[in-house]
């Protein structure tokens, strides 16, 4: 027992060691071979981290997926059996026992045609299905196709047939797919060998450019020309999980049915444009409490009118994502409506540090004192936090215990919206600095801590050093802390020039070794891949780059331990390909920027962001990692693709392999918006038409004042 304790003493002395017991000077002076063997270092493992990288990216116009989904008992059709294609139209014949129906994607119809068996001519043989078996048709006898394993079928258990457009016979089965190509010879097509997501295969159907669709008894799968897989499954897709017959259609899109849906998935040529302009109407339309923006509930899964919300603790943060989206919108395109919705949200968090009426301090949330049921508001008045009476807006309440996501959230808002709206305009610019004086006093007189209406400082918001230095409880947030506190000092050195703020900002360096302890802010404990990874922290401290990066030091060293610490931080990033992580990163290293993996991430998120569940922890292209996340929750060694995935908000583990729930929670799409529109701003990504040859892109936008990064790689 007491070797146990004695090796997590070691393990959380260890793992603390670097950023508590380096010199706090380490930033200043020259120490031989320092920058440059550890920056080449660096070098080398970032550029085999980062095979996709580089910026700007070009985006043209791409096929979004959509669907719409004909429930069958609703319609009362019972024992559907199959699908059969309209010869001269669009649309499918849906076969059932008692009748046959046309649907043309969105209205169903009684129809007569007849199906009939299906016999495939391959190579002057006929091939067909009978009894589960693959039979060759010979002088009207049907032979079985005996020819199983590594040198022929799969599965002696044969469900469909299909011809390719490059004319390989291709057979589902209970194991996989076999090939039969035109030499004769097979081949299989598994999770393990080519990447099909589900083996237990139900049917098959091609289009003529050769994207293939497979139905399996857990969704579709889809396989475009050019060999990319895409798995579609769950109830955001169809009700059911089990295909019991699909059809290619020729725009990339499929008719899928199972026992209980028929879908009609299709595909639409958008630009990310406009795919921001959906999800910002989705924000608009459901998403707004009184200035707040955040997720929403329904109440009727499939009534859009049925929404309603309530208070979150991240208010502050979610919001100030959104009011981050609208800065840099209006930063890339001087839209006035733009601006005008980000003065209202942040008139919002403004209003969330005067309402308390503690000078500096910032709410998590507020609320109307009593309730008004039956409209899109609902609150939960027991419990639910610590909530407090307004003794500055009498009828209204402010909730405590702010945490440190809430402050990353604000001094982000804050920072984009001074530099890309307020600007120019005195008293607005003016709002901004006396609300960032305020707060900042706050923490820096009550030691370095958000403190609340008790006198005691909030859960997690805690940057002193009295409490920090060389606390084991702290000792795998310290440099995280560290790194915050930093970044709130920059923004508000950058915003109010105030002598107090400068002098704290280089006392933290100088006697603290803050600087240090940041530059190692990135820790798991266990130190190891997934291993107790905390993506809140990740989502706060990217926002805290943004600023870190891009505002100047006067300390060539000091940003050179900045930029450590983002490319050490961005190292376990780089599988998720999130643009809200991989763009502040490309603002300050484009030659390593892994922007194209963002921009996919973006082109992949669903049009619709209700929470459906989905699953893969049961899929044969994938490797469950025997480690559970944080949480408890079962996890894959890498993250599926974001289409495969719920849409969730950035702190949500992507590892996670099963996740979701009814449909009746919608986010946002502010974590769309922010990093799409980010990257508008700063020239990450060109936007060009189908034919558009991209213009001149040498440069990326900074701040005023901030110097010009380099391109070169």
């Amino acid at each position: 027992m007491r070797y146990c304790f004695a090796c997590i003493l070691f393990v959380l002395f260890a793992a603390n060691s670097v950023a508590q017991f380096v010199r706090p000077d380490w930033h200043a002076g020259e120490y031989p071979g320092r920058n440059e063997l550890m920056w080449a270092a660096i070098t080398l493992d970032l550029q085999s981290s980062f095979p996709r990288g580089g910026a700007p990216v070009v985006v043209k116009p791409f096929l979004q997926d959509d669907r719409s989904i004909l429930p069958l008992k609703e319609a009362k059709f019972s024992d559907p059996m199959g699908l059969t294609r309209v010869s001269g139209k669009q649309g499918v014949i849906l076969r059932t026992r008692d009748a046959q129906y046309y649907f043309d994607g969105e209205t169903v119809a009684q129809a007569s045609e007849e199906a009939e068996e299906e016999h495939l001519s391959f190579h002057g043989d006929e091939y067909a299905i009978r009894d589960g078996r693959l039979v060759r048709i010979e002088s009207g006898k049907a032979i079985p196709v005996l020819d199983f394993g590594r040198d022929g079928l799969p599965d002696d258990d044969v469900r469909d047939i299909a011809i390719s457009p490059d004319g390989d016979l291709y057979v589902a089965t209970a194991s996989g797919i076999g090939i039969l190509s035109k030499e004769g010879t097979w081949r299989h097509l598994t999770g393990s060998n080519g990447g099909l997501p589900v083996n237990d295969v139900t049917c098959l159907s091609f289009a003529d450019d050769g994207t293939l669709w497979v139905g399996t008894i857990a969704g579709a799968v889809r396989r475009w020309p050019h060999g990319e897989w895409n798995y579609r499954m769950g109830p955001r897709w169809m009700i059911g999980d089990e295909v019991v017959d699909i059809l290619a259609a020729s725009d990339g899109g499929a008719y899928i049915l199972t026992k209980n849906s028929l879908t009609h998935l299709f595909t639409r040529k958008m630009t990310l444009r406009e795919k921001a302009k959906h999800y910002d109407a989705i924000v608009q339309a459901r998403h707004v409490r009184h200035g707040a923006v955040t997720g929403c509930n329904l109440r009727d899964v499939n009534d859009f009118n049925s929404w309603y919300m309530g208070d979150d603790d991240n208010d502050g943060l979610w919001t100030s994502i959104y009011l981050g989206a609208k800065c840099f919108e209006y930063a890339a395109t001087e839209d006035p409506e733009a601006k005008r919705i980000a003065k209202f949200h942040f008139d919002f968090l403004h209003r969330l540090v005067t309402i308390n009426g503690i000078p500096g301090f910032v709410s998590r949330s507020l609320r109307p004192s009593q309730d008004a049921p039956g409209g899109h508001e609902e609150y939960h008045y027991q419990g639910g936090g610590e909530w407090h009476e307004s003794t500055v807006e009498p009828g209204w309440q402010w909730k405590a215990d702010t945490s440190s996501d809430e402050l990353s959230g604000h001094f982000f808002a804050w920072g984009v919206y001074y530099d890309y709206v307020a600007k120019g305009d005195p008293v607005e610019e003016k709002r901004v600095e006396e609300l960032v004086r305020r707060v900042v006093n706050h923490i820096i007189d009550h030691d370095f801590t958000l403190t609340d209406v008790d006198g005691h400082p909030t859960r997690w918001a805690i940057y002193s050093p009295r409490l920090l230095h060389g606390d084991l409880l702290w000792s795998d947030q310290v440099g995280f802390n560290a790194l915050g506190i930093l970044a709130h000092l920059k923004v508000a050195i950058h915003i109010c020039g105030d002598q107090k703020f400068k002098d704290a900002y280089q006392m933290l360096i100088d006697k603290w070794g803050y600087n240090v302890k940041a530059m190692f802010s990135k820790e798991m404990l266990p130190n190891t891949p997934n291993g107790g990874i905390n993506h809140s922290d990740d989502e706060m401290a990217w926002l805290e780059y943004y600023h870190l990066l891009l505002y100047p030091d006067e300390d060539a060293n000091l940003h050179w331990q900045y930029r450590f610490s983002a490319a050490r931080s961005m190292r376990p990033e780089i599988p998720e390909r999130s643009p809200f992580f991989n763009f502040p990163f490309a603002i300050a290293f484009p030659q390593w920027a892994h922007v194209a993996d963002g921009v996919d991430t973006l082109r992949r998120w669903p049009l619709d962001l209700r929470q459906f569940a989905t699953r893969n922890s049961h899929r044969d292209d994938v490797i469950v990692d025997p480690r559970s996340s944080r949480h408890g929750n079962q996890t894959l060694l890498e993250p599926v693709s974001m289409d495969e995935r719920v849409p969730m908000k950035w702190n949500h583990d992507p590892y996670v392999a099963d996740s979701g729930g009814d449909g009746r929670h919608e986010e946002s799409g502010a974590e769309w918006l922010m990093p799409y529109w980010m990257a508008v701003y700063h020239k990450l990504i060109v936007e060009v038409g189908e034919n558009e040859v991209p213009g001149h892109t040498d440069y990326i936008h900074e701040p005023p004042g901030t110097p010009r990064i380099n391109k070169s790689r």
